[in-house]
């Protein structure tokens, strides 16, 4: 385990930097022991140099919020009053990021944002009136940029859910077909999901069957919706592009396509069933592919595929016997799938594999012995420079970084006396952000992580201004070492966001803290002339 003292730095690149392993929260949005960012999935996303993701604090309920490297702001109200929305997924396009939302008026429809309040509104009312104009979940791959539109599920008071296109203004949003043609008044519609591009068009599934399109209505044609196996039709799932043909699941076996009805075609012959997963659940290495799958002489374990029954294998039989463990959780690091598997000595670990038996290996043992390091729900995200995990064992999930190997695996005890339970994880500029309870008095907050430690040296700016702190804690005077241009002004921030005190222009090395209470608090720095900021942080004692 890694000290977190810290010297703070600011970068040319308007972000703070924090050297060792130093761990801030960022702000205690929602006050005290309840929580601004849940312990399940929260989508973040950049936009203009601005951290989007979602938070709750007590007030406004579950709403978009922005972090500048500075501090953290709510973006909109947007449905007002307490009532909050719920963001499955932000998607840049058309040099806004989009996202569904239900603001209490409209039902679920497109909004748009450039990061800014004034930038933030309602796309449109497809579905006029409180029904649900757009259907989104961030697991069913419900849309995709082709041919410079954004295709999704729509629907409006004549479609169920449909396919539907826009070019980013409301009058080139259209109904590209409506698959179903069910007008009865059990219309559920077609669903379109799974896009993928193969072969030049869109390739997706519905509930009536795998479909084709060039974009057009004309060009939307069915592919094939019978299915041998099943009496209840071709029901596609998990697309995914391998080439020249794509890879699918129906029900529990796994399917191949060309985009042609004799070119789809069920690849595992002798039928084991497919395992759950929370992620992409089939995932491209090469000519190869690997999926979560088990069968009665193995149990759950990951399997191999070139795209026939006879390439069609168990990939290594970590768990031997009928016990195993192959949830869908794969991430690929640097070309690399790694996934969480189990054995009988270690317990479920993170593992990795090129595709083949012999380079199918555990990075390491976080956890001694046979006690697992992972328990659901589990967050593995990488941004292909590093791996970031919330591992470690029963009743003490903390935030763990890998390089790959086992010696380059390690874990940021974020909360000594407790467990942290990291979540929500993205790579903003040199930073890790992510959702964490690092003080068993406060809720789950966001954090960020100075990664300058482990990038390399190209991946950080050297032009920098140090700004320490000392004593720390202190009782009635911090002592400043300001290394910055004129122009720049400050302010001390309470660990909730409130200004404390104001500094006045002409910033001086000696600040008298006696007026604050004891606690944490957040020293931010702004450079007027340079654009740079910085945070660190200091405790006061009384």
């Amino acid at each position: 385990m890694k000290n977190l003292i810290c010297t703070f730095l600011v970068l040319h690149a308007i972000i703070p930097l924090i050297t060792c392993q130093s761990v801030t929260m960022i702000q205690d949005i929602n006050p005290g022991s309840s929580s601004s960012i849940t312990t399940a999935y929260t989508p973040t996303t950049v936009i203009n140099d601005i951290l989007l993701f979602t938070a709750n604090d007590g007030t406004h309920g579950n709403e978009v919020w922005t972090f500048d490297g500075f501090s953290t702001q709510l973006l909109k109200d947007i449905n007002v009053g307490a009532g909050g929305v719920d963001v499955e997924e932000f998607i840049h396009f058309a040099g806004k990021v989009f996202f569904v939302v239900d603001d209490g008026v409209h039902g679920d429809e497109w909004w748009i944002t450039d990061g800014t309040e004034s930038g933030t509104q309602l796309f449109m009312d497809l579905n006029p009136g409180e029904d649900d104009g757009v259907t989104f979940s961030e697991h069913h791959h419900q849309y995709i940029i082709y041919q410079t539109e954004l295709f999704f599920a729509g629907a409006d008071d004549k479609n169920n859910f449909e396919l539907w296109k826009t070019d980013g203004t409301s009058s080139g949003t259209v109904l590209v077909k409506n698959i179903s043609h069910d007008n009865s008044s059990f219309n559920v519609g077609s669903h379109p999901q799974w896009f993928i591009i193969l072969n030049g068009e869109l390739l997706f599934a519905t509930r009536d069957g795998l479909f084709k399109s060039d974009g057009t209505g004309e060009g939307t044609i069915l592919v094939r919706e019978d299915d041998p196996f099943d009496i209840f039709g071709f029901d596609p799932s998990d697309l995914i592009n391998m080439g020249d043909y794509a890879l699918m699941y129906t029900y529990e076996r796994l399917w191949r396509s060309d985009g042609t009805y004799e070119g789809t075609y069920p690849v595992d012959s002798f039928g084991h069933a497919i395992v759950e997963g929370d992620n992409d659940r089939i995932v491209k290495i090469g000519d190869l592919a690997l999926f979560p799958a088990s069968d009665p002489v193995h149990g759950d374990e990951m399997w191999v595929t070139d795209g026939t029954a006879e390439g069609t294998h168990i990939l290594k039989d970590i768990y031997p016997g009928t016990e195993g463990y192959a949830y869908g959780t794969i991430i690929t690091y640097k070309g690399i799938p790694h996934f969480k598997a189990e054995d009988a000595e270690t317990g479920i670990e993170l593992w990795k594999s090129d595709g083949t038996e012999t380079g199918t290996t555990r990075v390491t043992d976080i956890a001694d012995g046979d006690e697992s390091s992972f328990f659901w729900p589990t967050t593995i995200y990488t941004d292909n420079e590093l791996i970031y995990m919330g591992a470690g064992r029963a009743f003490r999930t903390e935030l763990w970084i890998s390089d790959g190997t086992a010696s380059g695996t390690f874990e940021i005890d974020l909360n000594p006396s407790g467990e942290s339970l990291p979540n929500s994880m993205i790579r903003y500029k040199n930073f890790l952000f992510f959702g964490a309870r690092s003080d068993n008095s406060l809720g789950f907050e966001p954090h960020i992580l100075d990664l300058t430690t482990y990038l390399s040296t190209d991946e950080v700016n050297d032009n920098i201004h140090l700004v320490s702190v000392f004593p720390n804690p202190a009782r009635d005077r911090i002592t400043v070492d300001w290394n910055v241009l004129d122009g720049s002004s400050a302010a001390i921030y309470d660990m909730y966001g409130r200004r404390a005190i104001v500094l006045p222009p002409q910033l001086t090395n000696s600040i008298d803290v006696s007026s604050l209470p004891s606690g944490q608090y957040f020293l931010h720095v702004f450079d007027e002339k340079l654009k740079n900021k910085a945070l660190t942080s200091f405790s006061v004692i009384k």
